[in-house]
């Protein structure tokens, strides 16, 4: 039964029609939370959790400026819904309301092919996108392990990294503008430049915002040719530390190969049987360049030159491709094992300068101990440090105990990046994961002006309520 009063009920259906609202249990339940695995885990011990009072589909900017303008003037909380495949609880309404599921925006609008530019709507699937841009000669360069299972607008709202953004940019670097609409239903246009210097940069404002700031309603991407060549490369390095001083020096170098994965040694011990790499001591690298013939051919040689320097002995480039082929299977893995009792899976990133790359690896490890499998890997490369991608696993004796495992997890690596002084994301956004580490994250001036902004934007904290710590 929903808990939100008939009038404005009635104000949400004039605004969107009869078939776009429901408070229907069963499509409330189907958007009452998205693959945080803590969540998934309470859920599969029984715990009932909390979900929204009702379900709005808009349709159109207007419709979502209708709604979000009624929900303001009713004090009634709102949470945007794309997927639901984030993994850290952004979309979980935690104090009920309204759930704006943005499925039915989902339009390519525009193609500026000259400039290089995409104008679509935030509920468009990134592989709906990406095969739109690929018959016309073109790419994104953004793909996440979940591009067939995940939106534009999410992409925006967590500040996603695709495998490929050591070569195309994270999606702050592919968004050239947007439009949003406030909580009090304003709809803000800031439009795509290729460049501007004129105050602040508005658009950054609704990047990884997680709706907190408003719902994003239209984004323009900045497109790359499709690569005319891809040059892969394999190779193993006597140790972790050796692969990442080898990274290191070729992004400082000038060197922006698009894929760039260095496997730790348990990880490499996984992965080297699957792609046919032989034995798995050491740390495997997996790299492509691509882009004109001759320049990712070029690159591609001035990066086994530096591997080989380092010491790594090449190996069958057919693991690049082998890698490609299963690159996205990461997505369906939970849906496989956390249904299992006593399960805890999860994967955090961080990032830290090269300074302290090994420090951030070694204090993860040394704090997880054997409670749990860690596996670890590099990617996402800058030239000042690297995001290290980590995966854990293991059961929990009882049911009982999985969710205490879990935060123990948690308060560990966070634990981690504050004593080696990494970010305590990269690319998975906030959400309710992060929530309790945020101070530290940003320090007391930075949660200020975060929550000073919270206040300007949606004074009534109807917009996604409960996040980022505030």
């Amino acid at each position: 039964m929903s808990l939100l009063a008939p009038a404005l009920l009635d104000e949400l259906r004039a605004a969107v029609g009869d078939a776009g609202v429901s408070t229907d249990p069963a499509d409330r339940d189907a958007v009452a939370h998205d693959l945080w695995p803590r969540a998934l885990i309470r859920e599969r011990g029984g715990e009932r959790l909390p979900g929204p009072d009702a379900v709005v589909w808009p349709s159109t900017r207007g419709q979502v400026a209708a709604v979000c303008a009624a929900c303001h003037r009713a004090e009634i909380p709102f949470t945007p819904f794309g997927a639901g495949t984030g993994v850290c609880g952004a979309a979980i309404p935690v104090r009920g309301g309204v759930v704006l599921d943005l499925k039915r925006l989902d339009r390519i609008l525009d193609w500026d092919l000259e400039t290089g530019w995409v104008r679509v709507e935030p509920g468009l699937l990134g592989s709906r996108l990406e095969d739109a841009c690929r018959e016309r000669g073109r790419t994104t360069g953004h793909h996440p392990s979940s591009l067939a299972l995940s939106t534009v607008g999410g992409f925006v709202a967590t500040r996603s990294a695709g495998q490929l953004s050591t070569r195309y940019g994270r999606i702050d670097d592919l968004v050239a503008g947007l439009e949003a609409v406030l909580p009090d239903g304003t709809e803000v246009s800031l439009r795509p430049e290729p460049a501007a210097g004129a105050g602040p940069d508005l658009r950054r404002l609704f990047l990884g915002s997680e709706g907190g700031f408003g719902v994003i309603v239209e984004v323009t991407l900045r497109l790359h040719p499709l690569p005319e060549r891809r040059v892969d490369h394999a190779a193993v390095f006597g140790g972790f530390a050796e692969g990442i001083a080898a990274v290191r020096e070729l992004l400082q170098a000038g060197l922006r190969p698009s894929l760039l994965r260095l496997y730790d040694l348990a990880d490499t011990a996984l992965q080297a049987a699957e792609l046919g790499v032989g034995e798995g001591s050491g740390a495997l690298l997996l790299a492509s360049c691509e882009g004109r013939a001759a320049v990712a051919e070029a690159e591609a040689a001035e990066l086994a030159a530096i591997c080989a320097a380092h010491g790594a002995s090449a190996r069958d480039p057919a693991a690049v491709e082998a890698w490609y082929t299963r690159r996205d299977d990461i997505g369906f893995a939970q849906a496989r094992y956390l249904p299992l009792a006593g399960a805890v899976l999860d994967t955090v990133e961080l990032a830290a300068p090269w300074s302290r790359l090994a420090a951030l690896h070694e204090a993860v490890r040394r704090r997880i101990g054997g409670r749990l499998i860690v596996l670890c890997h590099l990617s996402h490369g800058y030239p000042d440090g690297a995001c290290l991608y980590f995966s854990f696993a293991g059961v929990a004796e009882e049911e009982a105990g999985a969710v205490p495992l879990h935060e123990l997890l948690w308060e560990e690596v966070m634990a981690a990046a504050a004593e080696t002084g990494a970010s305590i994301a990269h690319h998975h956004g906030a959400g309710l994961a992060r929530a309790p580490y945020m101070a530290a994250e940003l320090g007391a001036g930075g949660v200020e002006v975060l929550r000073r902004l919270k206040a300007a934007l949606d004074p009534g904290g109807v917009a996604n309520p409960g996040k980022w710590g505030l």
